[in-house]
């Protein structure tokens, strides 16, 4: 979504959040932001229980995650 002069990104239901100058820079920041906690709930031992009560239940050690980003308006 648009914010001022910057861009933000989010992820649904994760406090998650980036902002860049364009779209794209945005949405790169977020994957690096997303990535950054996906490996903090890894090494914590949690990212399949963190994830299934968010609403994510399938998900297991084999499960490959998108992000697929969408402009708030559309």
């Amino acid at each position: 979504s648009k914010e001022g002069d910057q861009y933000a990104a989010f992820v649904d239901k994760l406090a998650l959040k980036a902002c860049g100058s364009t779209v794209e820079e945005a949405g790169e920041f977020l994957v690096e932001s997303f990535r950054d906690w996906a490996y903090q709930r890894v090494s914590e031992g949690n990212l399949e229980e963190t994830l299934v009560s968010i609403g994510y239940p399938d998900i297991g050690e084999d499960t490959e995650v998108h992000l697929v980003m969408t402009l708030e308006d559309q």
